[in-house]
C-alpha cells in the first residue's frame, strides 16, 4: 500500500513559552525519539557557522549482521539528487549553452511534441505539467529493466500535459529525466561523469557517487522498509529510472562541503543561485514555494532552502539557512521515518529559538463536542473532524487520517507534527503550519459518526488472509502478524488495517477502505477497495 508522506510544520504558538534548552541534550533528546539503536536509524549533522553543533549516528546499517551505523556511511539521497541536476543545468547557462527559456526541443530536437512547449525553467520548477512516471501504476512493471534516458520517455510522454506550463506547481521527476538528458546532450559526458567531474571534484566531495546497478559502494548501509511489524529489505529498482531526479548518494561530510562551495561561489554565480533559491511564479502571479531544484522556505522568520529526498529504503533531509550559516543534513536508512520536520525542528534549535513541545492533555467529550465536523475553507477544500477509537482525527476531502492531540493551550496538534488547528472566536477553524495560516474554514456540520473498531477471533482473522487479484498484474495480500492485520499490493509497502467489522477493514493511513464479499456457506470470496469515490473488486484466488 502506498502512504504519502508530508509531515506538517508551523510557526510556534505565542502563548506556549519556549523552555531554556540545553543544545546537546536537546538533539539527542529529538534524534533518539525517533531512531532506535536496534532497528534502522539515520546519521544527523547540524552546523553553525561550520561549527558542528551536533553529530550522530543511531541504528543499524545492517539487521542480519547487526552492524552499527557509523556517521562516514554513503547514503543514497534520493530527490536531493535535484538540487545538483539544477546547478549542473546552471553550469551550462553560465557557458552560454542554453537560457532557462530554451523549449525542450531546442536541445532535444527527436523529444516529442506536447500540447504546449515546455521551457527548461518550468523542468526545474516543476510547472512543466508533466506527468510524474513514479506516480504512474505501470511504471511499476519496468521499474528493474534498464533504461536509457531517451528510452525513459516512454513512461510519461504519452500522457496528456496535466496543465499548461506555468498554471500549477506539481512536482514531476519526469522533468528531471528530460534535464538529465539536457546535461548528456550539450555536454557530451554521460550524467554521472558530469556530476563527478563538474560539481563533486570541485567542491571536494570525494565519498559521493552516481549510483548503478552493478558497482558496490564502500560504506553504504542497507536500506530497510517497514513491513509488518517488523522490517523488510527495500525494493530493488533500476537506478536508470532515477537518473536525474535522485540517482546520487553522500555523506554528511560531503553534504556539508557541497553547502560550502555552493555559497563560495566555486561552483555558479551568486547571481545563478540566486535564480535557483528564488521561487518560480505562476502565470496568474503567484508564488510555489518552490525555485530551480530547492524548497524556498522560511524557519522563524528567516530564509530557508530545503529538499527530502526519498530512494527506496532510504529517507533524506537536508536544509541549509545561508544567512546564518546553518546547514542540517539527516540520511537514514529506512522509510519509517521522513526527517524532513526532525530538519526543521534542529535548524530552529540553532537559531536558539526552537519550537516548543505542546502540553498535551487528555480528550474530553466537550472538547469532542467542540471540533468534530465537516468544514469547508476558503478554497472550496473540505476537511472533516471525528473521532477513530475515541480519539480525534482530521481528514482533508477523502484523504488519510491524521491523529490529533489537544494541548493545554486550546489547540489541535497534529500527531508528532508542528501544524495545528486552532478556533477563534466565531468559530472559524484555522489551520496554522510554520508560515502561519495556511487555510481557514466554517464548519458546514457537526454530524459526523464516530468510527471505532473490533477486535476479530483467530477464526475471523484467518478467514480474511490470502491473495485477491485486482488487475492482470496487481493483487493484494491480505496477512496477519503478532494479531494484526496487514494488506500488501504488487511491489508496494505493506500497511495495517483495521477491523471496524468481521468483514469491513480501514488503513487510516491510506484513506483505502476494504469490504469483503462472502459466499452461501460464509466464505471469504472477494474484496471491494474503497478508494476516492471508487469501488474495484478483487476475487480471492
Amino acid at each position: 500500500m502506498n502512504v504519502r508522506i508530508w509531515a506538517g510544520i508551523c510557526l510556534t504558538v505565542a502563548s506556549i513559552s519556549v523552555p531554556a534548552i540545553t543544545a546537546e541534550a536537546s538533539y539527542h533528546d529529538l534524534f533518539s525519539a525517533h531512531f532506535a539503536a536496534d532497528e534502522p536509524g539515520a546519521v544527523v549533522l547540524v552546523s553553525r557557522q561550520g561549527e558542528t553543533l551536533y553529530r550522530a549516528a543511531i541504528g543499524k546499517a545492517d539487521l542480519s549482521l547487526a552492524v552499527a551505523l557509523t556517521d562516514d556511511m554513503v547514503f543514497p539521497i534520493g530527490s536531493v539528487s535535484k538540487q545538483f541536476t539544477a546547478v549542473a543545468i546552471l553550469q551550462l547557462m553560465e557557458q552560454g549553452k542554453l537560457t532557462l527559456d530554451d523549449t525542450i526541443q531546442q536541445h532535444l530536437p527527436d523529444f516529442p511534441q506536447l500540447s504546449h512547449p515546455i521551457t527548461i525553467r518550468q523542468l526545474l520548477s516543476h510547472t512543466s505539467g508533466l506527468e510524474n512516471y513514479i506516480a504512474r501504476h505501470e511504471w511499476r512493471e519496468h521499474w528493474r529493466n534498464d533504461f536509457t534516458l531517451s528510452e525513459m520517455r516512454q513512461h510519461y510522454v504519452h500522457y496528456p500535459l496535466k496543465f499548461a506550463p506555468d498554471q500549477h506547481f506539481d512536482y514531476s521527476n519526469s522533468g528531471y529525466l528530460v534535464l538529465a538528458e539536457i546535461i548528456e546532450h550539450l555536454s557530451g559526458l554521460s550524467y554521472g561523469d558530469y556530476v563527478t567531474e563538474r560539481l563533486f571534484a570541485p567542491a571536494g566531495m570525494e565519498q559521493s557517487y552516481q549510483l548503478d546497478n552493478y558497482t558496490v559502494i564502500p560504506g553504504m548501509p542497507r536500506g530497510y522498509i517497514p513491513h509488518g511489524s517488523g522490517y523488510r529489505l527495500a525494493d530493488f529498482v533500476s537506478m536508470t529510472h532515477m537518473i536525474g531526479p535522485g540517482s546520487l548518494a553522500s555523506t554528511l561530510d560531503d553534504l556539508q562541503r557541497w553547502d560550502q562551495a555552493l555559497f563560495s561561489g566555486q561552483l555558479i554565480t551568486k547571481e545563478s543561485l540566486q535564480q535557483a533559491l528564488s521561487s518560480h511564479t505562476l502565470s496568474n502571479g503567484s508564488a510555489t514555494g518552490y525555485g530551480l531544484g530547492w524548497e524556498v522556505r522560511s524557519i522563524r522568520g528567516r530564509p530557508s532552502f530545503e529538499h527530502g529526498g526519498y530512494m527506496y529504503g532510504y529517507f533524506s533531509a537536508v536544509l541549509t539557512m545561508p544567512e546564518q550559516g546553518i546547514m542540517v543534513a539527516i540520511l537514514t536508512n529506512s522509510r519509517k521515518t521522513d526527517p524532513r520536520e526532525l530538519a526543521v525542528r534542529a535548524a530552529a534549535m540553532a537559531l536558539n529559538e526552537p519550537f516548543p513541545q505542546p502540553e498535551l492533555v487528555a480528550l474530553t467529550s466537550d472538547m469532542a463536542e467542540q471540533w468534530v465536523g465537516v468544514y469547508l475553507d476558503e478554497h472550496g477544500v473540505e476537511r472533516t473532524i471525528g473521532l477513530f477509537n475515541d480519539e480525534l482525527y482530521i481528514r482533508r476531502g477523502a484523504g488519510r487520517m491524521w491523529p490529533l492531540q489537544p494541548s493545554a493551550a486550546g489547540y489541535l496538534h497534529y500527531d508528532e507534527g508542528l501544524s495545528y488547528l486552532a478556533l477563534t472566536g466565531d468559530g472559524t477553524l484555522e489551520l496554522h503550519q510554520r508560515e502561519g495560516v495556511m487555510s481557514r474554514s466554517q464548519r458546514k456540520t457537526a454530524q459526523v459518526a464516530p468510527l471505532n473498531t473490533v477486535s476479530l477471533t483467530s477464526a475471523q482473522l484467518k478467514a480474511l488472509t490470502g491473495v485477491y487479484q485486482l488487475a492482470e498484474t496487481f493483487a493484494l495480500r491480505v496477512f496477519t502478524e503478532d494479531n494484526r492485520l496487514f494488506i500488501q499490493g504488487t511491489g508496494q509497502n505493506a500497511g495495517e488495517v483495521f477491523a471496524l467489522s468481521a468483514t469491513h477493514l480501514i488503513a487510516i493511513t491510506d484513506a483505502v477502505e476494504f469490504e469483503f464479499e462472502l459466499d452461501a456457506a460464509g466464505a471469504v470470496t472477494a474484496l471491494r477497495l474503497l478508494q476516492g469515490g471508487q469501488t474495484f473488486r478483487a476475487p480471492k484466488i
